[in-house]
């Protein structure tokens, strides 16, 4: 197994980077965000899991998920009040 001192900063930049994109798609409404989702809340921990990928960035996996998952929460009721707006001024 990899240890996050041995990573090199370009690795940690790679894996930063799947973390993020994740956390982009988790938001979304097709299938991809589905996988996102479950991705986020597996308890995994073999390379390339959200839970491996937290600890060799030095992030605490349960903090990263509740605030993942509460921010996409936030954005799908924003997307919701967005359309409800959009469907009152069409009407």
């Amino acid at each position: 197994m990899i240890e996050s001192e041995q990573m090199s900063d370009p690795e940690r930049k790679l894996w930063a980077y799947v973390l993020l994109q994740a956390h982009t798609d988790i938001s979304g409404r097709d299938p991809l965000a589905r996988s996102a989702r479950l991705w986020f809340c597996s308890k995994d921990d073999s390379i390339g899991s959200f839970t491996w990928i937290c600890n060799h960035l030095s992030l605490e996996p349960d903090a990263v998920r509740q605030r993942v998952l509460r921010d996409a929460a936030q954005k799908r009721q924003e997307s919701i009040e967005n359309l409800a707006q959009a469907t009152n001024r069409a009407a």
